[in-house]
């Protein structure tokens, strides 16, 4: 278990969840509370968010500007991916809608990113957004 405070946690799927803290690893548990897996983080900055995403992924953001990929099935990181300039305090997976960059200055937006009006899921279905 964690030597520390856990910091974040998020459901990977319906029977198992993970958690993560400042203590560099990631924990992955059953819904009984019994511990499955365990990641070493590649990184020693705190750990600020987590997110769970499709094939047995979740990414890790933290102080530094990078985000980190682990497998949940193998316990073992994946890839890094370098985008961001500063920290990284929050993830969320999106299934619809639109994100706004704000200016923070003049509250005006800067930049709209707009999701694709039809999506088709892992499973081959087709889902279209009003």
């Amino acid at each position: 278990a964690h030597q520390g405070s856990v910091k974040c946690l998020t459901r990977i799927d319906a029977n198992r969840f993970c958690s993560g803290g400042n203590d560099r690893y990631l924990y992955v548990w059953n819904n009984d509370g019994v511990q499955i897996g365990k990641i070493e983080r590649q990184e020693e900055e705190n750990l600020n968010c987590l997110l769970a995403i499709s094939n047995n992924r979740i990414i890790t953001g933290s102080n530094s500007s990078i985000l980190l990929v682990y497998k949940t099935d193998s316990f073992k990181f994946s890839k890094l991916l370098a985008y961001h300039r500063e920290s990284v305090r929050c993830l969320i997976n999106l299934s619809y809608g639109t994100i706004v960059v704000w200016q923070t200055e003049t509250l005006t937006p800067l930049k709209k990113l707009f999701y694709p009006d039809k999506f088709r899921s892992v499973e081959g279905r087709t889902y279209i957004y009003n």
